[in-house]
């Protein structure tokens, strides 16, 4: 028997399906609600996402677990790290990273110690911090380079034991 948590599940998914909301996107909502994955999401967000993707009318009471200051914080990172290096301002200019989630995920671990949903508000404002300076120093993202295929190896057998002559 389904429960009605399991019910809502099944129709987000099947409207994130119909809409073609790609990774990237859900991930987006998701952190919207301070979570990584739908699996995450309570009853009444799970409701408030349905119903904001399906066009109903959201009831603007619906829970919210993350503050607008936690929002610009985080946007203000996200805007450091994406944005183009190569303005003239340099109140203009990020480090270049790609829109993708994995690359910056992995990034903001490695130099915040968690995601951008873990983080605090003190952390995004010390992280803001090593994102201004990072900029300043004037490094910025470099796509890693495709490693060179390893070299092929022939082996040559000669199963009869016959005398190979050159």
């Amino acid at each position: 028997m389904k429960t009605e948590r399991n019910k809502l599940l099944g129709r987000l998914h099947l409207l994130l399906k119909e809409q073609g909301v790609d990774e990237a996107t859900k991930r987006a909502m998701y952190a919207g609600y301070g979570v990584e994955t739908a699996a995450d999401l309570t009853a009444p967000q799970l409701r408030h996402l349905i119903g904001s993707l399906a066009g109903e009318a959201v009831p603007e009471a619906a829970p919210r677990l993350v503050s607008n200051e936690t929002r610009r914080l985080r946007s203000q990172c996200l805007a450091l790290m994406t944005k183009s290096p190569d303005p003239a301002n340099i109140k203009l200019r990020g480090l270049g990273l790609p829109n993708d989630w994995a690359v910056l995920n992995s990034f903001v671990e490695h130099h915040a110690g968690a995601t951008l949903s873990r983080l605090t508000d003190e952390e995004l404002e010390r992280f803001a911090r090593k994102l201004r300076a990072m900029r300043a120093s004037g490094w910025f993202y470099c796509a890693p380079r495709p490693t060179a295929a390893p070299a092929a190896v022939v082996v040559v057998a000669n199963p009869n034991n016959n005398r190979i002559i050159n």
